[in-house]
């Protein structure tokens, strides 16, 4: 394995792929600074390469944050520096971060986008799973409710009550 490749999967220990995920215009994306981070370059080259070959690079595989997009993605995740920037940052879909790792043609930057289109299609299917649940979940209460005693809706409500505090 190149020194290259070593160090940027030692910094998928230090920066979990699904913190840089975030939800913007009803796309779920990564930053630009993530992205370099993870493929082992700067971000300015990054981008440099995605304007070179932006023909590959349509609005819903990258576009540029608004600033008051980049206020709140700010606002939300306080931890996150992003500070210190002359322009406002790129974000890449996962379709994006595939056709960068095209246009950047390293070993990293496949090894990488891999990583990341595995991330992006499990946060997809947990987020799938979820909604499958919360959608079965009022027929099957409406067909118990009646068969509870007062004393058994109250211990629902309570383990309900404790199984959402315990999952935050």
């Amino acid at each position: 394995m190149s020194d290259d490749l070593l160090q940027s999967l030692s910094i998928i220990n230090d920066k979990n792929i699904e913190d840089c995920i975030y939800t913007i215009r009803g796309l779920q994306v990564m930053l630009d600074s993530d992205i370099a981070s993870f493929f082992g370059i700067e971000t300015k080259n990054l981008n440099k390469q995605m304007k070179r070959n932006i023909a590959r690079f349509p609005e819903d595989f990258c576009f540029q944050l608004n600033s008051l997009e980049f206020k709140n993605l700010r606002f939300q995740n306080a931890t996150t520096n992003h500070g210190g920037r002359r322009y406002l940052p790129y974000v890449y879909t996962e379709h994006g971060i595939i056709a960068l790792a095209g246009v950047i043609k390293s070993d990293v930057a496949n090894k990488m986008s891999a990583e990341i289109a595995r991330k992006f299609i499990q946060m997809r299917k947990f987020i799938l799973e979820k909604l499958q649940w919360w959608n079965k979940t009022p027929n099957q209460i409406q067909k118990i409710i009646p068969l509870l005693s007062n004393s058994d809706i109250e211990y629902v409500k309570e383990e309900l009550h404790n199984y959402l505090n315990h999952s935050k």
